[in-house]
């Protein structure tokens, strides 16, 4: 809902996917997908970690996090809620 009425908003945002599938890139100054925060094939388990205690980097986390450490960087408080087992718990303490 809050996707079609910020593209009747603004025209600016991709025609692929929702507004919430990107970010702007400070560097190119242009919208870039979360995924590319990600990187191809680039996360690799270190080898003595058990199976447990592996945290495996999704579009979801990435974007979570990232939008939580700017609402602390800016000194905005935040609520991170969702069903159990989304991750919350393990992005904040990661930032922490």
């Amino acid at each position: 809902m809050i996707d079609y009425k910020m593209r009747d908003i603004e025209s600016m945002f991709p025609h692929s996917n929702t507004i919430y599938d990107y970010f702007i890139n400070n560097d190119k100054n242009e919208w870039a997908s979360w995924d590319e925060k990600i990187g191809a094939g680039v996360w690799k388990p270190a080898s003595n970690l058990p199976y447990h205690k592996m945290l495996v980097p999704t579009t979801d986390s990435i974007r979570n996090r990232y939008i939580l450490n700017t609402l602390l960087r800016n000194k905005k408080f935040a609520l991170a809620v969702g069903l159990t087992g989304t991750g919350k718990s393990v992005v904040i303490n990661g930032i922490l």
